[in-house]
């Protein structure tokens, strides 16, 4: 059954005022979609009813759910590979080279689902640069939903969510096979910390980065608030330091004094040194 434009209306406005993410309506299928599964989930029948029960002052849970089942995406392991690339040839040698004196990097997957890409960027940083056992290497992980950052913490993934995107020999480095899945080592689990953070909020906590990777995230985010989370970011970074974004994403139209570098097929963005 197709819902109402009003209904429609009143599910984009939940997800902007919470999450600053902007759904056209070209995403009425996937709103539509996602209120069917939580309403059999929820055993209340329908669409109709699920939306009842979400306007009602007690519906503050169903809400939140629906929001997290619209808006938490697939991803995969080192999704789109060239990025990895160019953090392996480039960017992380460069900033190991800056920081040397201090020997720390601190690195910030945001929006980082159910952790997939901190943990394709903790396997590197393990294979990659073994000369990093003496510094002072942390790898923040965020996101909005809690039930997906509970998830990622346990590092544990399907047979098809480490078919995409991971080389074999990666998997058997770096997982055991654990029931019907496989789960990463505690090597790789333990250089990763997860924790909640909603982008259009506070940042209470986080440290100054010298990598930020926010990546297919700011595409979904409306004009004036893509400027102020890149604003946040460029007063994040520390001198030198990158942020990476989606390979459909450009900071173009947004005042920035960060200088974009082309490296390979991946275009980076670095806080003047």
């Amino acid at each position: 059954m197709t819902l109402a434009p009003e209904d429609l209306a009143y599910v984009r406005f939940l997800i902007r005022r919470d999450t600053g993410v902007v759904l056209d309506e070209s995403k009425s299928y996937l709103i539509e979609s996602r209120l069917r599964t939580r309403a059999r989930a929820e055993n209340l029948g329908t669409s109709k009813t699920l939306l009842q029960r979400m306007r009602r002052p007690d519906g503050e849970d169903l809400r939140h759910r629906l929001v997290e089942d619209i808006l938490v995406g697939e991803t995969q392991f080192f999704r789109d590979r060239h990025p990895f690339e160019a953090l392996a040839s480039t960017i992380l040698p460069e900033l190991i080279e800056l920081r040397r004196d201090q020997r720390r990097l601190d690195l910030w997957s945001a929006a980082c689902s159910t952790g997939q890409e901190p943990y394709s960027l903790a396997m590197l940083l393990q294979d990659e640069f073994p000369g990093l056992s003496g510094w002072t290497v942390r790898i923040l992980a965020t996101d909005f939903s809690q039930s997906v950052l509970t998830r990622a913490r346990e590092g544990t993934y399907r047979d098809v969510e480490i078919a995409r995107g991971l080389d074999p020999a990666l998997r058997e480095r770096h997982f055991r096979r654990e029931g019907e899945g496989w789960r990463l080592t505690p090597q790789v689990r333990n250089r990763v910390q997860f924790s909640k953070v909603n982008l259009l909020e506070a940042w209470k906590g986080l440290p100054r980065m010298d990598l930020v990777l926010l990546r297919n995230v700011m595409i979904y985010f409306d004009a004036a608030t893509r400027a102020s989370i890149l604003e946040r970011i460029e007063a994040l970074l520390r001198p030198g330091g990158t942020l990476l974004l989606g390979s459909s994403e450009t900071l173009v139209g947004v005042e920035t004094a960060l200088v974009p570098t082309r490296i390979g097929r991946t275009m980076a963005y670095r806080r003047p040194v």
